[in-house]
């Protein structure tokens, strides 16, 4: 299963109950940024990798985070769904909020030093379908 584009998976337009149609409120650009990274060929993401500071070429991070976006598809994530992210800042963090923006769903950040009760109380009140 291929990941969509991340510009595809943004809702431009909406209907409110009745089948009206609503003006949208402004694109978000993220989307279309993430689209390009592959032609990005001298930007880099920097990260600590065992203690070492490493260059990773935007290509290889959108590569990396579309074979991520692949794997959410593949568990049932759909656009609007939300995802939780749990750990600490790190490259595989970046690839997972990446993989929840090319698929459309939102990434909700559960921080690795917060009790256990109130990573599962955010995980539950926010409705994730993922970890």
């Amino acid at each position: 299963m291929t990941a969509p584009r991340a510009s595809e998976s943004v809702p431009r337009t909406s209907e409110n109950a009745a089948g009206a149609a609503q003006v949208a409120a402004p694109t978000c650009r993220l989307p279309a940024i993430v689209d390009a990274m592959p032609t990005k060929m001298a930007s880099t993401i920097f990260c600590r990798r065992d203690g070492e500071l490493v260059g990773v070429p935007y290509p290889d991070c959108h590569r990396d985070a579309t074979i991520v976006a692949a794997a959410l598809l593949a568990r049932g994530v759909r656009p609007g769904d939300r995802v939780a992210i749990h750990g600490g800042s790190s490259y595989e963090w970046v690839l997972a909020d990446l993989a929840c923006l090319i698929t459309g769903a939102v990434s909700v950040a559960l921080y690795p030093n917060a009790p256990p009760e109130r990573v599962v109380g955010t995980a539950r009140e926010s409705r994730c379908q993922l970890v």
